[in-house]
């Protein structure tokens, strides 16, 4: 095999390790809106991609967007918590 051959030979090797590779980590963007049971919107939830950090937080319409691998879990929570404390 020629030295022209096996540059071109690694150069489409390497294109088609690069595609694969990058289909496989494909982002897509997930839109939505968050309502209660009566139709009102929910603002201000968080909405995280499950094992990771990546998150977003619905608008006061109830609507997020949120950018994330085609195979994700999406978790959805409010961060209304309340201390626990002792009355004297």
């Amino acid at each position: 095999m020629s030295y022209g051959k096996k540059i071109k030979r690694k150069i489409f090797l390497t294109s088609i390790f690069v595609f694969l590779s990058l289909i496989s980590f494909a982002q897509i963007s997930i839109k939505g809106v968050l309502k209660d049971s009566s139709g009102q919107p929910l603002p201000g939830v968080s909405v995280r991609v499950k094992g990771t950090s990546v998150g977003a937080a619905t608008s006061p319409d109830g609507i997020y967007v949120i950018s994330a691998p085609s195979n994700s879990i999406l978790t959805f929570s409010c961060g209304i918590q309340y201390a626990r404390g002792d009355n004297k």
